[in-house]
């Protein structure tokens, strides 16, 4: 029931996926989900799940066979996410950590606001360079590092979705309604 109320509570066109399998190696980290070009799947579109009450982000699709796809996740090293504080409205950029990390790291924000991140507080997608729909889940701040010599913040993050649990995932199809 909650993850049909959620799929009915989304402004986009959307695919639903069982994930199938994963690529836990030291190289690079991969979900692989049961739909491919014969359902709609294309390369970049944006991947989320239903968890704890929330939608959150997982990934984007980086690779489209027949009747499967691979899905880059968020704690990729190589993942970046335009993403903004969602009580403060502080903007940065969200990228995954080496894998073994279990938080995110969200980069370049405005030295100023370290007197208004709150711990806990929500971390969404900004909606800026157009690949993830604006307003999606990523995680909550954990943690705040502001160096002295720094233009910047650095915060930790915790993703909100849990990883090793995810067997269902929506695809998003930005340019369909």
């Amino acid at each position: 029931r909650d993850q049909l109320g959620f799929v009915q509570s989304l402004p986009f066109r959307y695919i639903a996926a069982q994930v199938i399998a994963r690529d836990p190696s030291n190289q690079f980290s991969t979900i692989t989900v049961n739909r491919g070009s014969i359902h709609g799947m294309r390369e970049g579109m944006p991947v989320i799940a239903f968890q704890g009450g929330l939608q959150g982000l997982v990934g984007r699709v980086v690779l489209v066979s027949l009747a499967s796809s691979i899905v880059q996740p968020i704690t990729d090293p190589s993942s970046y996410v335009a993403a903004r504080l969602q009580s403060s409205r502080f903007d940065g950029l969200v990228a995954g950590n080496p894998i073994g990390a279990d938080t995110l790291t969200m980069s370049y924000v405005k030295k100023l606001a370290v007197n208004e991140v709150q711990y806990g507080e929500l971390v969404i997608s900004s909606g800026m360079g157009q690949l993830f729909p604006e307003g999606i889940h990523i995680g909550r701040v954990r943690e705040m590092t502001a160096k002295g010599y720094e233009a910047s913040l650095e915060l930790e993050v915790e993703p909100i979705v849990d990883f090793s649990r995810l067997e269902y995932v929506y695809i998003i199809d930005t340019e369909q309604k």
